[in-house]
């Protein structure tokens, strides 16, 4: 994903720049004074901590499911005969992306070189349906760099002031053919979209890719931050959910035999590496 940042005081939104990077900007004013609240954030827009964030989260983006040994999958998920892509050893990049690769589900905080994973991404089957993770409106649905697009929602009871313009958005990015708008209400598991088939690597070998994100902004803070999707399953699905991602780790390490694979990532959330990003 591509981050622009661009803030000049304490009071910041999030918003979609040129080429759909995420750029973080002075709020806009309620008009002089201490300001009454009339469309304004407040003197602090964003949050003290993602700890504020809600717990909302009723699904992973599509249909995935603990995995079932019989039919070699999980949910939408194929996991049983799937062989990673690997470049060509003269490619520059073949060691970092061949180890990349490894991963059919690449955990948040995966940190490779210079750059940490602010999200998850999935690979899954060209052609698989991409479902809203909360239920709430759409705030922004910006091109990418990469031709396709990002799905932002923001959940009830958070204010979505305008495209990208909001403390907090779940993300469902990497889409191709999107059915939403900005300003459509929407629930969690509705069709938004299809897994998006830029990605050069897993594509010729029939996958697609979606990546699920939390981005919110902190107060008196100027720069974008990320965090841990599975910290804000909501409690009905909660319990079930972090089931299904375990189940999924597991399988998919006893397909590619690392048993450590994902060892790192139970802490200190199922599929996390770390808590929050600051990316």
């Amino acid at each position: 994903m591509v981050v622009h940042v661009e803030a000049t005081n304490s009071d910041l939104v999030c918003r979609a720049g040129a080429g759909g990077a995420l750029v973080w900007e002075a709020a806009p004013s309620s008009g002089g004074g201490g300001g009454d609240g009339g469309g304004s954030q407040g003197a602090s827009f964003g949050l003290a901590s993602s700890s504020e964030i809600p717990a909302v989260m009723e699904t992973f983006g599509f249909d995935l499911a603990p995995f079932d040994a019989a039919s070699g999958a999980a949910g939408a998920m194929t996991i049983t005969g799937v062989v990673p892509p690997k470049l060509p050893a003269s490619d520059p990049n073949a060691v970092a992306l061949d180890a990349r690769n490894r991963y059919l589900f690449l955990p948040f905080g995966y940190a490779e070189a210079d750059q940490t994973d602010p999200q998850w991404s999935f690979f899954l089957p060209l052609g698989t349906p991409v479902v809203s993770l909360v239920t709430g409106t759409v705030c922004d649905v910006p091109q990418l760099y990469s031709n396709d697009y990002s799905i932002r929602v923001v959940p009830d009871g958070i204010a979505c002031d305008g495209p990208g313009r909001a403390p907090v958005m779940f993300e469902t990015e990497h889409v191709i053919d999107p059915q939403v708008a900005v300003g459509d209400k929407v629930t969690a598991g509705q069709r938004i979209a299809t897994v998006s088939d830029y990605q050069r690597i897993w594509k010729p070998v029939g996958f697609g890719i979606v990546e699920i994100g939390v981005a919110y902004s902190l107060a008196n803070d100027n720069t974008p931050w990320h965090a841990c999707p599975s910290r804000f399953f909501a409690p009905a699905t909660r319990d079930a959910m972090r089931a299904t991602l375990e189940s999924l780790m597991t399988a998919w390490s006893t397909e590619v035999g690392d048993a450590e694979l994902y060892a790192a990532a139970r802490v200190p959330e199922p599929g996390c590496f770390s808590a929050d990003v600051n990316a």
